[in-house]
């Protein structure tokens, strides 16, 4: 904004709010609020909630940001320059966001009501101060080249200013949730919405990287932040959690706090920022505690206020407030005007934000070598120190991979071992092991037959594996064949449950017994709902059999039941529910510390998904732990020692991966 004498700025200032019309608005593009929805049912002004901070907006230089609050105040951290803020400006409507110039040498704040404040190299382009809106204002972003920007009410409503073309809006279509923020594509021509539930609506040609609409976190979304190639964003939970997509690499985030331990209220999250320099995020506080979060690691502390470090702007900023008349020295506080009262002291530094620990789950991914071939529903097990996996699917032709290797995660190398004896099916494996050896039983063989029925011939081969030697053992037939069920080993009989008939379709609840010693087979009690691609583990030698999916190829009906059998009684109990129906993940389960941890798989319409549930088998609740680095399905993820591996598996069906992430538990 244009710099004036103090008692000129303070009188224009005052003037132009007391008008109503938050520094001269002009009426909006054409675009804009013509098909996003405008005036309609008269707002209420609702009073100012506190002076908390209400945004966040980062440096391009990855050293400084801006936070906002909602009476208007700008306070300036790092390399951020303060150039000026609304704290002696009575508003109408609270302050909701802020946005930083290209060239961080200027912001724009946003208010509720659309009204828009321009400070340093922000232009102003137009505002909605002085039109009735159906909803609020919540966000803003300006256009890569600072000649424009948009503006998002909680309905969707999109308002376009200046250079901003206006690509769309869900301002007549009644959302689950809110929408809380926006971002712009790299090329601004296109911008994505987010709402509370994580929905993602994508305009233009802003490409959709995923949402979490259909499997929304336990708190709602409040914000949004896009990557520095446009490909890829973040979102944030009011609880901390970040959530990320397409190329937005996840570095932590603020669910699990120190201060929450022992007993501190916890703070609530209002937004994220990206850190362009580093590829990194910010993530802020209501109570204005920010943290941030880099590809090299954590910065926990606030970086200190720009000038000298002691809250005060440096000589060459504008001062944090307009200036009343008197003499000041260069770099000093101005001082006050003859008879007004002394002015008021610099704000005290921010307290330290938490800092996140993590004991069972990762607070950051690094991103490996990645395996020599993808695979997409390859089996996969721990044995000692590595991890070994076969077969699979390795193109998006659907074409089996009939060999299989181990993985070590201390040295992140793979070796390949060879390939699967003649009988061994490449897909829909059943795995358990003993220790020392590993067992796989029925599958799905042969590469897909698109148009054919069955597209694969089912297997009834019960086989042996040994590590140390690498030979292999064929040690029984099943009765009939079977493909997609559980394997578990309790003591020395195997369990074979559930599964898919020859057709990939139709389910059964069958339960096969494997003496080991007799090599003879026997039957338990069914599974009380049959179904395929369902988790299987054995804890204390009872199984545990949860989500699942039913009718495979063709209904593909996910399933959130959980169930346990115990060997000992021969009888089945109901668990508590998943949160959300899931399948896909067999590989991507492990229990660990109590837990069984269940990471990925496939939601309904054969969707992927990143999310991370954890099962306290003690008190029978589940927990929804930080996501995985990427959406995967049919995936390997396992822990060995203090790393959790996350490789292999598919975004969709037809996509297999060969990433490999490490997190570290230490």
């Amino acid at each position: 904004m244009t710099w004036f004498p103090s008692q000129a700025r303070r009188a224009l200032v005052a003037a132009v709010a007391a008008a109503g019309a938050l520094l001269a608005p002009v009426a909006p593009s054409a675009a804009g609020p013509g098909a996003g929805g405008t005036a309609a049912a008269v707002v209420s002004p609702a009073p100012l909630a506190g002076d908390r901070v209400v945004g966040v907006a980062a440096t391009a230089d990855g050293e400084g940001y801006w936070l906002a609050r909602a009476s208007g105040r700008v306070d300036a951290f790092g390399t951020a320059v303060f150039r000026g803020d609304l704290r002696d400006i009575p508003l109408t409507q609270p302050v909701v966001g802020i946005a930083a110039t290209a060239s961080s040498q200027g912001y724009w704040l946003v208010a509720a009501d659309g009204g828009i404040f321009t400070f340093g190299d922000a232009a102003f382009f137009g505002s909605t101060g002085a039109i009735v809106l159906n909803r609020p204002v919540v966000s803003m972003a300006p256009t890569p080249t600072g000649q424009g920007y948009w503006m998002v009410a909680t309905d969707g409503g999109i308002f376009s200013f200046g250079d901003a073309v206006f690509h769309g809006s869900i301002g007549d279509v009644v959302a689950n949730q809110p929408v809380n923020g926006i971002t712009v594509s790299a090329g601004g021509a296109g911008y994505h919405l987010v709402a509370a539930d994580g929905g993602v609506f994508s305009f233009g040609d802003a490409p959709f990287f995923g949402s979490t609409g259909a499997e929304p976190p336990d708190a709602p979304v409040v914000g949004m932040a896009g990557t520095p190639s446009g490909l890829g964003y973040w979102m944030v939970t009011a609880a901390g959690q970040v959530l990320a997509f397409g190329d937005a690499g996840w570095f932590g985030d603020l669910t699990v706090a120190p201060a929450a331990e022992a007993g501190e209220a916890p703070g609530t999250v209002v937004g994220i920022a990206a850190v362009a320099a580093t590829g990194g995020y910010v993530v802020v506080m209501a109570d204005g505690r920010a943290t941030r979060f880099d590809p090299d690691g954590l910065r926990p502390e606030p970086l200190p206020p720009a000038g000298d470090g002691d809250g005060d702007a440096g000589a060459d900023s504008p001062p944090a407030r307009p200036d009343p008349p008197g003499e000041a020295k260069p770099g000093a506080a101005p001082a006050p005007a003859p008879g007004a009262p002394p002015d008021e002291p610099p704000p005290a530094p921010l307290p330290p934000p938490p800092v996140p620990v993590q004991r069972q789950w990762p607070l950051a991914w690094q991103a490996m070598a990645p395996a020599p071939t993808p695979r997409y529903e390859a089996a996969s097990i721990v044995v000692g120190d590595r991890i070994y996996v076969f077969g699979g699917y390795r193109d998006a032709a659907w074409h089996v991979d009939r060999t299989y290797a181990s993985y070590d995660p201390g040295t992140g190398t793979w070796t390949p071992l060879g390939t699967m004896p003649p009988g061994v099916a490449e897909t829909h494996l059943g795995i358990a092991t003993d220790g020392e050896h590993v067992y796989l039983a029925g599958g799905f063989a042969g590469d897909i037959r698109k148009g054919v029925r069955p597209s694969q011939q089912i297997a009834d081969s019960l086989w042996r594996y040994h590590p140390a030697t690498d030979t292999w053992e064929q040690v029984g037939t099943f009765p009939v064949p079977r493909g997609a069920g559980g394997l578990a080993l309790v003591g020395r009989t195997l369990h074979y449950v559930g599964g898919n008939l020859a057709d990939r379709v139709t389910n059964v609840g069958d339960h096969f017994t494997f003496d080991l010693d007799t090599r003879t087979w026997g039957r338990a009690a069914p599974m009380p709902n049959p179904k395929d691609h369902f988790s299987t583990v054995v804890v204390d030698g009872k199984i545990y059999v949860l989500g699942g999916e039913r009718g495979h190829d063709e209904l593909n009906l996910q399933q959130a039941d959980a169930h346990v059998f115990d060997p000992a009684t021969g009888a089945w109990t109901r668990l508590a529910d998943l949160p959300v129906a899931k399948s896909h993940l067999e590989g991507g389960t492990y229990v660990a510390d109590g837990r069984i941890v269940l990471a990925g798989g496939q939601l309904a319409r054969f969707e992927p998904t990143a999310g991370v549930l954890a099962y306290d088998i003690a008190s029978d609740t589940w927990t929804r732990w930080r996501r995985l680095p990427a959406e995967r399905q049919g995936a390997a993820v396992h822990r060995v020692g203090a790393t959790v591996v996350v490789a292999l598996g598919a975004l969709k069906p037809d996509q297999p991966r060969a990433t490999v992430w490490h997190g570290d538990l230490s």
